[in-house]
């Protein structure tokens, strides 16, 4: 069973497409997909937006990434011949309080590490890659990848949420979030047994 999920509202802002997706974990640890329709959703677990900004503050950094990929599946038409895409992507960090330093996190830091995240994709046939074999390099799972690389290269810096938005036209956009798995190392060490 996956998260489930309630829908309020009535009018999308301005700034959300109707092709806008959201992916949150789900209770397996596989992503359940949400297209939006008219209205944000809920969770109903934590009563978190899944499609407005989390409570508290954010820092968002974007660039963009050409790419080259074909899809497989009748459904995507000439897609399925190898093409190339330009995607904006933003990265947005949300918490719930400031750091000792009075910010979210370092942009500068989040700037160099999204390049970072980004940095073997450029130019790439995403088919090639290792990190996409057996999957179909859509959107979505362009910006689970993107969340998961940025995620790993931030997390020493920050924990808290994070969604990772792919603009591929002024008109449409797909998005991943969920929370900066932990930095290895942070973890608080184990306890040891006493001896009997």
């Amino acid at each position: 069973m996956g998260t489930e999920f309630t829908k309020f509202g009535t009018t999308p802002t301005s700034t959300r497409s109707l092709a806008h997706r959201i992916h949150t974990p789900g209770v397996d640890g596989e992503p359940t997909r949400v297209a939006r329709g008219v209205g944000p959703f809920v969770d109903r677990v934590t009563g978190m937006s899944l499609s407005a900004p989390r409570p508290g503050y954010s820092v968002s950094v974007r660039d963009h990434v050409l790419i080259a990929h074909r899809l497989q599946g009748a459904v995507f038409g000439p897609a399925q011949k190898l093409h190339g895409a330009t995607y904006v992507v933003t990265v947005e960090l949300y918490a719930e309080k400031l750091d000792q330093h009075g910010i979210v996190v370092d942009i500068g830091l989040a700037t160099r590490v999204l390049g970072e995240a980004l940095a073997p994709l450029r130019y790439a046939d995403l088919d090639a890659l290792p990190a996409f074999a057996g999957r179909n390099s859509t959107s979505e799972v362009l910006a689970e990848h993107v969340h998961a690389e940025f995620g790993r290269r931030i997390a020493p810096h920050f924990q808290g949420w994070l969604n990772v938005r792919l603009d591929e036209s002024p008109m449409a956009a797909v998005s991943f979030a969920g929370p900066v798995p932990a930095a290895r190392g942070l973890r608080a060490p184990a306890k040891k047994r006493r001896a009997r």
